[in-house]
C-alpha cells in the first residue's frame, strides 16, 4: 500500500498516541518505502562521489587551461612603449603622485613580474612625487618613508622632478631637524626640480580695479571660471563678479574693524546663501562665513529662496553655528560636504558629510542629516578646547525611532562623550538594517567603564572594522594625501 493511501493520514501531524496493534501496522506500512529510501540515500551518495570526481578533474585540468590561456592574454602580447602609455594615463592628473601601495605608480608594480619590470624601467612615471611629511611620525615609519623616497628618485632617473612637501604648522624645529635626511635627498636632485609655476591672478589691496566697474577689470573676464579670494574689509557680493560662469569658489574674507563705523566686509550667513544662488554652476565651494551676533552677524537666514546647485560636488562651510539646516539646498550630485574647519579624506564616498558639534545648535544638526538620507560616510568632531563631547543626542539619531542615514556603511566620531554601553547599542542597531555599518572609528572623549569588545567579536567576524581610541591618545596615521589637499580645488575623495 502506498502511504498517499495510507489509513492513518487523518492521524498525520497530530499529538494521536496509537495502539499497540497500530503501531505493528505503521511498521509494516512503512517497510517498504524505507527500503527505497535507503536505495535513493545509496544512489545519491554515488552520484556526489562521481560529481566530486569529475569536479576535480575538471579542475585539473582547468589550471593548465587558464596558465596558457593567460599566456596568450591581450595585455601580455601589448608592446611595452603602449603598456608605458597605458601606465602613464594611471598617474594622477590633478597633484603629484602619492605614496601609496593601492595607486599608480606603486600599485603597477604589485601585478607581476613583468609589469614591475616595466614601471621601475620608466622614469617618466617616477617623475613626480607628494611626500606627506607629518607631525609626530614614528622613527620607524619616518626610515622607511626615507627608503621609499630614496628608490623613487633613482628610479626617475634624469627626469624633471615635481615634488610636493607640504611643510605644514604641526612641525617645529625639532622635527624639521630630525626629518633632515629626508630634506636631503631631496637636495641631491634639486637640479632637476620643476620650478614653481602659477595659474592663478594675483590681486592685492592696492590694486583698485578689483573694486571698480573698470572694462579690464580682472574679476570680469569672460574667461574667469575659478576664484580664490583672501582678504580682509571686502564684502564678496559688492565685488564685480560674473557668479554665475564660476565652477570653483574659495571666499575667505575677513571682516574689518573701523572705529564708529564697526566691522566691515566678511560674509554674512545670508550673503553666503546669496553667492550661492548667483553661482549656480559651481563644482567645487569653500566659504568663510562671519557670523557674530554682537556686530549683527546672524546664524539663521532671512530667506527661503531655494538654492540650486546642479553641479556641486563639495561643499565646505567654516566659521558659521547654524540655528537651522539650509533646508531649500537643491544639491542633487554633492559628495562631500563639511560643516566647520576639519577636513578629512577618504576614497569615492558616495556621499561624505564632515561635521563638527559647536557648528550647530537646537535641531539643525538633525535637520542636515535628514536632508541628506544618502549618507555613506559620516564623521562628526567633537570641540577639544571646551570638552564638547559627541554625547548619546547625537548617536540615537542613528537608532529607531530615528533611523537617520539609513545608507551609512562608514561611522567615525571624534571626542566621543559616550560610554561602552553606548556605542553597542549602536552597533547592534545598525547591524541589523538592510545597510549595515562596515567601519566604526571611536576617539573617546574620557575612558570606557567597560569593554564592549567581546560583545562585537560577532559583528567583526562578519566584516565590521572597528577601533577606539582613548581619549587621551590620537591614533597616528600615515595619509599620503597629507599636503595634498589644502592646494587642490576639489579634495580627492571621489574620482
Amino acid at each position: 500500500m502506498s502511504l498517499h493511501e495510507s489509513p492513518f493520514a487523518a492521524r498525520l501531524n497530530t499529538n494521536y498516541v496509537p495502539s499497540d496493534a497500530e503501531v505493528l501496522e505503521i511498521r509494516s506500512l512503512l517497510a517498504g518505502p524505507e527500503d527505497d529510501l535507503a536505495s535513493l540515500d545509496a544512489e545519491i551518495e554515488a552520484i556526489d562521489i562521481t560529481l566530486t570526481q569529475l569536479k576535480e578533474k575538471r579542475e585539473a585540468l582547468k589550471k593548465p587551461i587558464d596558465a596558457h590561456r593567460a599566456l596568450i592574454s591581450p595585455m601580455r602580447l601589448l608592446p611595452i612603449d603602449i603598456l608605458t602609455e597605458i601606465f602613464l594615463t594611471c598617474l594622477p592628473s590633478k597633484h603629484e603622485a602619492l605614496i601609496d601601495e593601492s595607486e599608480a605608480p606603486l600599485l603597477l608594480g604589485r601585478i607581476c613580474r613583468h609589469w614591475r619590470a616595466v614601471a621601475y624601467s620608466t622614469p617618466t612615471l617616477w617623475s613626480s612625487i607628494n611626500i606627506p611629511w607629518q607631525s609626530g611620525c614614528p622613527p620607524a615609519i619616518l626610515a622607511k618613508l626615507q627608503t621609499v623616497v630614496e628608490a623613487w628618485l633613482k628610479r626617475s632617473a634624469a627626469c624633471s622632478l615635481s615634488v610636493a612637501l607640504a611643510l605644514l604648522a604641526d612641525h617645529n624645529a625639532e622635527e624639521i631637524s630630525t626629518d633632515r635626511s629626508l630634506v636631503s635627498q631631496l637636495l641631491s636632485v634639486s637640479g632637476r626640480l620643476t620650478p614653481l609655476g602659477s595659474d592663478c591672478i594675483v590681486l592685492t589691496c592696492h590694486d583698485g580695479r578689483i573694486l571698480d566697474g573698470e572694462a579690464e577689470n580682472p574679476l570680469q573676464a569672460s574667461t574667469l571660471e575659478q576664484i580664490s579670494l583672501y582678504a580682509q574689509g571686502v564684502a564678496p557680493l559688492s565685488l564685480p563678479i560674473n557668479w554665475k560662469q564660476l565652477t570653483r569658489l574659495r571666499l575667505e574674507c575677513e571682516e574689518c574693524f573701523t572705529p564708529g563705523v564697526g566691522l566691515e566686509g566678511g560674509l554674512a550667513l545670508d550673503d553666503a546663501l546669496d553667492v550661492l544662488r548667483k553661482a549656480s554652476n559651481l563644482v567645487f565651494c569653500h566659504l568663510q562665513i562671519f557670523h557674530d551676533p554682537a556686530y549683527g552677524g546672524a546664524r539663521s537666514f532671512s530667506s527661503s529662496t531655494p538654492i540650486v546647485l546642479p553641479h556641486i560636488r563639495t561643499l565646505t562651510l567654516t566659521r558659521i553655528v547654524f540655528e537651522e539646516w539650509i533646508s531649500h539646498l537643491v544639491a542633487p550630485n554633492l559628495r562631500y560636504l563639511q560643516i566647520g574647519a576639519t577636513a578629512v579624506n577618504a576614497k569615492d564616498p558616495r556621499l561624505l558629510l564632515v561635521l563638527e558639534t559647536n557648528s550647530f545648535t537646537g535641531n539643525a544638526f538633525e535637520e542636515l542629516l535628514r536632508c541628506f538620507p544618502s549618507i555613506s560616510h559620516l564623521h562628526i568632531f567633537g570641540d577639544d578646547f571646551h570638552t564638547v563631547g559627541v554625547d548619546n543626542s547625537y548617536i540615537k539619531l542613528f537608532q529607531a525611532p530615528h533611523n537617520l542615514c539609513p545608507l551609512m556603511t562608514d561611522l567615525e566620531i571624534d571626542m566621543a562623550a559616550l560610554s561602552g554601553e553606548d556605542v553597542l547599542k549602536l552597533v547592534q542597531g545598525r547591524m541589523a538594517t538592510t545597510t549595515p555599518l562596515e567601519r566604526l572609528k571611536v576617539r573617546f572623549a574620557r575612558d570606557k567603564k567597560v569593554d564592549v569588545m567581546p560583545e562585537l567579536q560577532a559583528f567583526i567576524a562578519d566584516g565590521l572594522r572597528v577601533d577606539f581610541y582613548p581619549h587621551w591618545q590620537k591614533q597616528w596615521e600615515f595619509d599620503p594625501f597629507h599636503g595634498v589637499q589644502p592646494y587642490l580645488w576639489e579634495p580627492m575623495y571621489y574620482t
